[in-house]
């Protein structure tokens, strides 16, 4: 029985308090009292934005009527219309195909330039570099 340590009978260690670490590493310290607030408060604060409706993050700078936008052709291509919803992240814009693409700085620019006057934008596109 050398090396052995004996452990006393469990019915014996009824009013025996144990002191363990919580933590496995030897010399490992538990987080101080500021470090677990400042994580509560944090958790506490991403919980919140987390919950925040759209509405309340950032309110809509544009508001478009029922119809959708329109948009006509600076080189004499005639006008045409398009729907616009609200995307995850902008708003966005049908194209005549049914294609949904980001808008731009306006819906009406946006569909103007990549289906009315598409060869003309990168004219210009490439003639600005």
């Amino acid at each position: 029985m050398s090396g052995l340590a004996m452990r006393p009978h469990p019915a014996t260690l009824k009013h025996e308090v144990k002191m363990t670490m919580p933590y496995p590493r030897a010399g490992c310290r538990r987080p101080s009292l500021l470090l677990r607030a400042s994580a509560a408060i944090t958790l506490s604060a991403v919980s919140t934005l987390a919950l925040m409706q759209p509405s309340e993050a950032a309110p809509r700078r544009h508001h478009y009527r029922e119809g959708g936008v329109v948009a006509c052709s600076h080189y004499g291509r005639g006008c045409i219309r398009g729907p616009v919803r609200d995307g995850a992240v902008e708003r966005q814009v049908r194209m005549p195909g049914g294609t949904w693409i980001g808008c731009k700085s306006s819906c009406s620019r946006t569909l103007r330039e990549e289906a009315l006057d598409y060869f003309e934008t990168l004219r210009d596109r490439v003639w600005d570099n």
